[in-house]
């Protein structure tokens, strides 16, 4: 029978280590329901459109206009000759305008007009029964001289090609920061609760045996108040601890959008390999298309309020029906060299100006940050490596210091050490326990930070999962 319930108590604590949610566990559900995963998929649909708003501007813009219907009606008169005419139109249709600004300075528009008449009545014409016409206008620019506005629409499409894939990037990094951080303040204060109750209950013991002690004499009133105090404050913050370790729970259960298992208190850390040999070239990008897409900025709007000279082709086909257009035929067509000299007002002459200062102030901002970037990330380099040397240092020492901390327990029991002594054991032990645990929270933060510097996000996702 012992043998029995001894073997039902060893297969329940395998299935209870068993179902311990492991970190790499915790990271995919937080990425397929949690929160952190919401919010990387929402930064991405946001990205993914700014971008396509971005490229928008090099393609075609089409505008359609309806009229639903239209009632027109005029006197026209002929002086001298005592005539008047009634013109009457009621029509439904509309019109297609198209427009395309291209890379070679050169400015189309296409304006196809429809009209569906009802009643038509021009002069002494009046037409019964229906009555269609079609307009087709084309109107070509060729800019000789004058900002080339579809060359900075492009740069700035491309800017936004490269800047979509590093604000991908750091929306993978802005998950895996809160996933670390939630994670890793959970154990903490896990590990505290843990520490605190183990160290609470011992002292439980160690109170009522110093306490029949001094009654009988055996203790004198000092060493019982000391321990009577650490009693009472042990108990307090093991009282503190539990409430913390609740509020952890439910911030875990609305991180997870499910209940939070009993985690396993280990995790994967960020491999430093994945920093070897690597450049800030993401920040580096940063810096360049924030510059670049000053200077187009400066020149799309320049080109408003500068001179320019323009070729303009333009043509008109027309067509009319009884009951529709029909095959649409020239009608007339112009070509003419046009120079544009926009008036200058306060308002347009401001903006211009305005968004010259802010490309220089964009342009002084990028020299500085050449040489920061450079500093941050030496800096950031040195600190990993820093927090690395002292996580191979913990994990040899927490083990040792673990041992001596049971040690001293035994003997204090028989007396062989004082009680500041063992308080003092048991605080480096319970420190060094916590202070290993925000190293590894501050190790996996900084090569996070790094990675937003590298542009790594898909590797440290691919090791993760």
């Amino acid at each position: 029978m012992k043998r029995t319930i001894i073997v039902i108590v060893l297969f329940s604590l395998l299935i209870f280590q068993g179902s311990a949610l492991d970190f790499r566990e915790y990271l995919r559900k937080a990425y397929e329901k949690g929160d952190g995963g919401r919010d990387l998929e929402l930064a991405d649909r946001y990205a993914a459109w700014s971008y396509r708003s971005d490229f928008s501007a090099i393609l075609p813009q089409i505008d359609f206009e309806f009229y639903l219907p239209s009632y027109s009606n005029a006197i026209e008169r002929y002086e001298g000759l005592g005539v008047e005419y009634e013109n009457e139109y009621l029509f439904y249709g509309g019109r297609a305008i198209l427009n395309q600004v291209l890379p070679t300075n050169t400015e189309i528009q296409t304006v196809f007009h429809y009209s569906d008449y009802t009643t038509y009545q021009s002069g002494d014409a009046e037409i019964d029964g229906g009555f269609a016409t079609g307009r087709l206008t084309l109107t070509v620019r060729q800019y000789l001289w004058g900002s080339n506005a579809g060359f900075h629409r492009l740069k700035r499409w491309l800017n936004s090609r490269r800047e979509s894939e590093i604000k991908r990037d750091q929306n993978v990094l802005n998950f895996l920061r809160s996933a670390y951080e939630n994670y890793l303040d959970y154990l903490s204060l896990l590990r505290n609760y843990e520490l605190n109750k183990g160290q609470t209950e011992r002292y439980r013991d160690i109170f009522k045996a110093t306490e029949n002690s001094y009654k009988m004499g055996l203790t004198d009133l000092i060493t019982y108040n000391r321990i009577k105090k650490r009693h009472v404050f042990l108990e307090m913050a093991l009282k503190e601890a539990e409430m913390q370790l609740k509020e952890a729970d439910k911030k875990m259960e609305l991180y997870l959008n499910e209940p939070f298992e009993d985690p396993e208190k280990k995790i994967i850390n960020i491999s430093y390999d994945l920093f070897r040999e690597c450049s800030p070239q993401a920040k580096t990008d940063s810096q360049k298309i924030l510059l670049d897409n000053a200077l187009r900025n400066y020149k799309l709007k320049r080109r408003a309020y500068e001179p320019a000279l323009f070729g303009e082709l333009e043509a008109t086909y027309s067509a009319e029906g009884a009951s529709s257009p029909g095959p649409l035929e020239r009608d007339r067509y112009t070509a003419s060299l046009v120079l544009s000299i926009p008036f200058a007002n306060l308002s347009k002459v401001a903006g211009l100006k305005m968004e010259k200062i802010n490309y220089l102030q964009e342009k002084n901002r990028y020299e500085d940050e050449k040489e920061i970037v450079g500093i941050s990330f030496e800096k950031l380099m040195t600190q990993l490596d820093i927090y690395k040397e002292k996580i191979e240092l913990f994990q040899v020492i927490l083990p040792t210091l673990a041992e001596n901390y049971r040690s001293s327990l035994s003997r204090f029991h028989i007396g062989a050490i004082t009680l500041q002594e063992l308080m003092d054991i048991e605080d480096e032990y319970i420190s060094s326990e916590l202070e290993y645990l925000n190293l590894l929270k501050y190790y996996n933060l900084t090569a996070l930070e790094i990675s937003s510097y590298v542009g790594n996000s898909n590797e440290i996702m691919e090791e993760l999962l």
